[in-house]
């Protein structure tokens, strides 16, 4: 064989390579891509709680609990749903499996974004009664924007759900935000004034079920347009990823009108143009604050001050304990 045809042949072999691997190599690239960046994936695994007893959804379970090993089959079989075409609540019954009546109404609530209230009550009972005409009253008000169930705790069925949520007594009424976590409870003074003060906005329903599952919080406000946003942004998300299982970072948008109340109660000035960090301790309390730039030894020092703060040792506010250390 002449050596210039061997150069052709080369040359073709190549072509090829080319033509049929590396589009292959792109296309499965481009498939990885196109289902990690799926928002239907994204939804469900922000939905779906961790059945691996990390009391985390799927999508925290995977950042927060990536060693558990029932995760990788979970995301399988919820991959596979996802590529068999169900969506919605026909793929949480499908990953799920049968589920009471009553819970199914709230994943319900959780798909739509919509708070949702679960009152426990018997039959026979004046109080129960009154609660009942509250509700009522809300349903007209609030129409789709939230979803109320009703379990009668005498009856058999309910048992579980009863068990589920540790009730003793009626009437028990919880309020429960579009992520799941319970906002609240009611067991008397059930008023439209207060349980429409029971709905919480997005930022305050991360930064509860980030409290709930005893993390620090890195809470962020800003707007694109303020001044250090995406600097202070890049820092808290740097260090955020550091102390990933013991903290929980929410964005708090200050141009979203929902978060008024919110904004009003950590006394942030908008007409400032400023970004501010605060750091929230696991009971709730504000340990430290940063107007403007916010350097990666500030969030850790303020990460172990509410640390400090709850063991007793070193902290003078608010933290158990105290100045008690010695």
């Amino acid at each position: 064989m002449s050596r210039k045809l061997s150069k052709i042949m080369a040359a073709g072999f190549c072509a090829l390579l080319v033509v049929f691997i590396f589009p292959n190599s792109v296309l499965a690239e481009s498939a990885v891509s196109a289902k990690q960046n799926n928002p239907e994936l994204a939804g469900m695994k922000a939905m779906l709680d961790c059945p691996c007893e990390c009391r985390l959804t799927l999508a925290y379970c995977e950042i927060e609990d990536a060693d558990c090993s029932v995760r990788p089959a979970l995301l399988t079989k919820l991959e596979s749903l996802l590529d068999q075409g169900k969506k919605g609540m026909e793929l949480i019954l499908a990953f799920m499996g049968p589920i009471h009546p009553v819970k199914e109404q709230l994943m319900e609530a959780r798909l739509h974004n919509r708070h949702a209230i679960l009152f426990f009550y018997q039959e026979g009972s004046q109080a129960c009664d009154e609660a009942k005409a509250v509700l009522k009253k809300g349903s007209q008000a609030w129409g789709e924007r939230v979803k109320i169930s009703q379990v009668d705790i005498n009856k058999k069925e309910n048992s579980e759900i009863r068990q589920e949520f540790r009730i003793f007594s009626t009437p028990t009424l919880l309020v429960i935000a579009p992520n799941g976590v319970i906002v609240r409870e009611f067991k008397e003074n059930l008023t439209m004034e207060n349980l429409e003060s029971a709905f919480v906005s997005p930022a305050m329903a991360q930064i509860l079920r980030g409290l709930q599952d005893r993390r620090v919080i890195f809470l962020p406000v800003g707007a694109a347009d303020w001044k250090n946003e995406s600097s202070v942004k890049k820092t808290v998300s740097m260090v955020g990823e550091i102390l990933r299982t013991s903290v929980r970072i929410v964005h708090l948008d200050p141009t979203n009108r929902e978060e008024e109340p919110l904004l009003k109660m950590l006394k942030v000035d908008k007409d400032e143009n400023e970004s501010i960090t605060y750091v929230v301790s696991q009971s709730g309390q504000i340990g430290s604050r940063f107007k403007g730039p916010v350097s990666r030894k500030d969030l850790f020092m303020a990460f172990q001050k509410v640390l400090a703060a709850r063991s007793g040792c070193g902290g003078s506010g608010s933290g158990p304990g105290g100045t008690t250390c010695k």
